[in-house]
């Protein structure tokens, strides 16, 4: 039997599966294909002979039957089996039913394949294979050669996936024949071309050396295309990233292959029969936005940890690197703006926020001292949820802005600095409250800051504080030299306990800590925040 199959390189990969179903049901038959070049290199081992189309030529005559493969797309909505191309070609043309144990991909590495891939990523990556014989490279393709518009990612989105794998040590390889990416420089970002010699002057890539190359790197990023197909046929860890077809249909089993999927994924499968089969058997990640979640996929992958590289770290991580005033004033707020937050937002967010804490800590109508409020919108948020409060800041603009946001509010805001609270009275407030902004606070005055505090409060008040930490910047994955630049009083959890009861406040944290946490509406079970409570005690 002779198998014509002039199709693309991910068509050749999956069609490996209906050549080793071919082995299995029919072990008796004499099975030759033809492919072009450097899709042929597919089928070492699962078939008699190969052939390359247009440089060989086949004589028909000699064979019982001859298939020339259409290869199809499935919409059709298997429980089963993937409902796949691989599965139609099966049913319509062989007649056969699909086993899910040989819906996978085979491609054979040999010794000179396995030698080329090392060499050229030994080359660039400057170091040996580890133990596993894998190499610090990361291999994306993030472009096909058709239906673009349902698959391929952006050059900017792939630019900040490339310098998330160089911070952490990795070399990005990108997959792209004829150069189309302008991301490639030859020094951080590489690519072998198809003129390169490692395809051995196909004018291609070639499947086996791609095979080798994917199974030598640490790990390999694909849309639906040829390299992903390839990657399926291999062992290295990877992810395909999908945006408008459905991996029920584009794509057969492989334990180490995680599909990121788009949150309507369901609408893009055919049924709910092959819906549920893929949840059953795919691995695979729903996303809402797909430029944080790939990102903490690939970082998760490569630094085997996914606390720390979560989409939300990497947001706030982005957000910090935007940030370059040092200075609180016009500038500071518009840079925040900039960077996507707006402290004259108010909505929702505040005021739930403010219902958790009044709600929690009995604040309602206990005076409440709002330190470091910006333009107050947490002030109005707690002031919402029934607390009486006012809030100071040193950013002068910044009040004024919350001031003509909300004018009923122009009596509640003040312009102040934590270390001389000279509009307040002795023991004025029932509590203070301070969310991210202790980390601002210069540490030689952190014993003065914390005295007014105690001297504005009453016995046995209350002071809230949420900020970074030490143990924060560990766990989120964050650097002093991607910070913002007035972060500068970054200390353990440990020495502000220490300044506290310097300065005569008692760290109650655990007495407090269960409410808060299990309570219905708790910020703490959706944010990774670092934090305090102390109760004034007389000096």
């Amino acid at each position: 039997m002779l198998i014509e199959f002039r199709h693309g390189l991910g068509d050749a990969a999956q069609f490996t599966s209906v050549l080793k179903h071919l082995q299995q049901f029919y072990p008796h038959w004499n099975v030759d294909v033809s492919a072009l070049v450097g899709k042929h290199t597919c089928y070492q081992g699962l078939c008699r002979q190969i052939f390359r189309l247009r440089d060989e030529e086949v004589d028909a005559s000699h064979y019982d039957k001859r298939f020339a493969l259409d290869w199809d797309e499935c919409h059709h909505d298997h429980e089963s089996w993937p409902s796949t191309k691989v599965a139609r070609c099966l049913l319509e043309i062989f007649r056969l039913t699909p086993r899910p144990e040989l819906c996978t991909y085979s491609i054979e590495t040999g010794e000179q394949s396995q030698a080329a891939a090392a060499n050229y990523l030994s080359e660039i990556t400057g170091t040996s294979a580890n133990a596993e014989g894998r190499f610090p490279a990361v291999l994306i393709h993030y472009e096909g050669n058709t239906s673009g518009s349902k698959k391929n990612l952006s050059h900017a989105l792939i630019q900040q996936v490339c310098e998330d794998i160089i911070d952490i040590g990795y070399v990005p390889v990108i997959l792209d024949w004829d150069q189309r990416s302008p991301l490639i420089d030859g020094q951080r970002i590489f690519n072998p071309d198809a003129r390169h010699p490692l395809w051995q002057g196909k004018g291609t890539g070639d499947a086996e050396t791609l095979a080798a190359l994917i199974e030598a790197s640490s790990l390999m990023i694909g849309v639906d295309s040829g390299p992903l197909h390839v990657a399926g046929a291999t062992t290295t860890p990877t992810i395909g990233v999908w945006t408008h077809h459905h991996p029920v249909h584009f794509f057969d089993l492989a334990d180490h292959v995680r599909h990121l999927v788009p949150r309507n994924h369901a609408q893009k499968a055919a049924g709910p029969r092959c819906l549920d089969y893929f949840e059953q058997n795919y691995h695979h990640r729903v996303y809402d936005q797909l430029d944080l979640e790939l990102r903490s996929m690939v970082l998760s992958q490569l630094s085997d940890s996914e606390d720390i590289h979560t989409p939300e770290n990497l947001a706030n991580r982005d957000f910090l690197k935007q940030l370059t005033s040092t200075a609180y004033n016009k500038t500071y707020y518009d840079e925040h703006k900039q960077a996507g937050l707006d402290y004259l937002g108010f909505g929702d967010w505040q005021i739930n926020y403010g219902r958790w804490l009044v709600d929690t800590l009995g604040w309602a109508n206990k005076k409440v001292l709002d330190v470091g409020c910006a333009c107050g919108s947490i002030v109005r948020g707690l002031g919402t949820a029934g607390a009486v409060v006012q809030g100071v800041d040193v950013n002068e603009y910044m009040i004024q802005r919350g001031r003509q946001q909300w004018p009923d509010m122009t009596p509640l805001l003040h312009i102040c600095d934590a270390v001389n609270l000279h509009l307040f009275d002795d023991q004025s407030w029932d509590a203070i409250h301070s969310a991210q902004v202790a980390e601002h606070w210069k540490p030689e005055l952190v014993p003065f800051i914390l005295k007014e505090l105690h001297r504005v409060t009453t016995n046995n008040g209350l002071f809230l504080c949420f900020l970074d930490t030490e143990e924060l910047m560990t766990r989120q994955g964050r650097n002093a030299v991607d910070e913002d630049p007035t972060h500068i009083c970054i200390r353990p959890l440990e020495w502000w306990h220490m300044q506290l009861k310097a300065a005569g406040w008692e760290v109650c944290t655990g007495e407090y800590a269960a409410q808060l946490e299990r309570a219905e509406n708790s910020y703490l079970q959706e944010y990774d925040w670092d934090w305090f409570l102390a109760r004034k005690v007389t000096l």
